[in-house]
Parts: structure tokens; sequence; C-alpha cells
């Protein structure tokens, strides 16, 4: 541990000892890749240092991490994967993708963060390591700003494509059901195949009413009985 208390800054302002720690350059903290990150891409990449931290440095190149894991640190899933290809596009690190092996399993992508040192491993299984390589250093502004440009476009997509994939009921077709609905449909066609009956009884017709005859004298006038369906002036005058 660095004193808290000399006359030489650089013994106060020495990395602490015992703890895990990691820095960030001047110039890489100013640069276009850095500046121009989107809030999932930094994100993305406080998560894998963090995993750099938990594992002293030594297995930068080999750092894991599952969507799962990602989701659980505050990533959507439905944005990981234009996270991840940002950070490679800008030049902040490498993803390893791993190959499927079967439908239910399949081997884990590792990182590499681009701007600290990397371990490696070569042919006879011996682990050596790797200065940064700084691919972010190749990053202009114009770059850095047709990715994120493009990134956005990944993020909208993937935000709307949820939408787009739901599942819609079909639409009914105005010609489906003649009759206004299914259950109106079903009775008309049944009726239409089976003469009428669809297995209901056929109700017996009604009898036409026979024709109203209005015929009323009135006995104190003497008056002569009315013709069917006609009414007599001393009925009318009544």
């Amino acid at each position: 541990m660095s004193k808290k208390v000399d006359s030489r800054f650089e013994k106060v302002a020495g990395p602490p000892n015992g703890v895990a720690w990691i820095w960030h350059t001047l110039d890489l903290r100013s640069s276009p890749a850095w500046k121009t990150r989107s809030p999932h891409c930094a994100r993305l990449l406080e998560i894998l240092e963090l995993e750099y931290m938990h594992h002293a440095g030594r297995e930068n190149g080999y750092l894991k991490q599952t969507f799962n894991q990602i989701v659980a640190e505050g990533i959507p899933r439905k944005f990981i994967s234009a996270a991840i290809w940002e950070g490679e596009n800008l030049g902040l690190l490498e993803a390893r993708r791993g190959a499927r092996k079967s439908r239910a399993e399949s081997h884990m992508t590792m990182f590499r963060l681009t701007y600290l040192p990397s371990r490696n491993v070569n042919s006879e299984g011996g682990a050596y390591f790797v200065a940064p390589t700084d691919e972010w250093k190749r990053t202009t502004a114009e770059h850095a700003a047709s990715t994120a440009h493009y990134a956005i476009s990944q993020r909208v997509a993937a935000s709307v494509g949820r939408q787009k994939n739901k599942i819609r009921c079909p639409e009914r077709e105005p010609s489906q059901y003649p009759n206004g609905n299914r259950a109106n449909s079903q009775i008309g066609t049944a009726s239409a195949e089976s003469g009428g009956n669809a297995g209901l009884e056929k109700p017996e017709p009604v009898p036409e009413p026979e024709p109203l005859y209005i015929s009323w004298v009135c006995p104190a006038k003497g008056g002569q009985p009315a013709q069917a369906g006609t009414v007599s002036s001393e009925s009318a005058a009544a």
C-alpha cells in the first residue's frame, strides 16, 4: 500500500497493493473510439474489466461471459449482439465466438480487451503474455461516427423486431362468414344442406288470419245490415 502522506508524488499516487486495479491511458480516454461508445457498449466493457480484475489481469483473451450473466449486469438481451459488434468495430475488444457442439450445448464466447495485456497459448500449450495491441488507435473520428450511427440503427431494429415477431391473429375475411357471425353461418349452412331441418323440428305453419268484416247496424234507426267489408252510413254517423 502506498503512503498516505509523502513529499514524493510517486509514493502517494502509486497503484494499491493487494487490490485489483486497472488503468486507462489519456490517449484511450480521449480517443474517438472511446468517446463515441454507446451506453450498452460502455457497460459491456465495464463488465469485461470486472472479469479482468477478478482474474488479476491474467485471463485477458479468455474472459468468459454468458448472455445470462451480461443480462444480469444490466444489458437487455436484445442489445448484447449490437454492443459486441460495436466494441469490435471500434477496436476496443475482440470476441472469439465458440462453435456450437450440439443443439443443446455450445462453447462460450471469449473476450479480449485490446487496451490491456493479454494471455496467449502456443502450439505446445505454454502460456505467454502479450502487450496491449491497441486496435482502437486506428479508429478515426469518421469511422467512429459511422459506427455509432449504425449501432443506433441496430438498437432500433432490435427494439421493433420483437414487436414485429409477435403472433397476430389472422384477420377474418368478409366472405368467410356471410351471415354475419360464425354461429349464424353454421345454422344457415346446415339448414341449406338438410332442406331446412338442420337437426331441428320444423315449426308448423301458422294459418293466415281471415279478412276482417265490419258489419254493424243500429237497431234504433232500423238500418239494414251492411255488406261484408263495408261500413254503412248510419254506422259511420253513429
